[in-house]
């Protein structure tokens, strides 16, 4: 867990949860596409109010080995895409001082 301006980031991992990524379309059931073994979510929380605000998830494939460093990595990056790039910029800044382990 982190800090940046008003911004808390903090991750969950669920190394052990299976399931399917799926494809969503206007009218139809979701579809199935690809398997995965376990999740990294980023989370993006607003400090004053509390509530999340911006959220990332990275899935890993049942191939692979559950990574929780790699899966905070893609997690944040894909809950903070949205940002201009010096708030980006900032954020990787503050999480790379602050994580032990990259």
């Amino acid at each position: 867990m982190f800090t940046v301006g008003g911004l808390k980031f903090w991750f969950k991992h669920c190394p052990n949860e299976t399931g399917f990524l799926t494809i969503e379309e206007d009218g139809f059931d979701s579809i199935p596409v690809t398997p995965y073994k376990g999740k990294t979510i980023c989370y993006v929380d607003d400090i004053i109010n509390g509530e999340v605000i911006l959220e990332g998830e990275a899935y890993c494939s049942p191939n692979d080995i559950f990574d929780k460093a790699r899966g905070r990595k893609i997690s944040l990056s894909r809950a903070i895409e949205g940002l201009s790039k010096d708030e980006r910029t900032e954020i990787w800044y503050v999480y790379t001082k602050t994580t032990s382990r990259l």
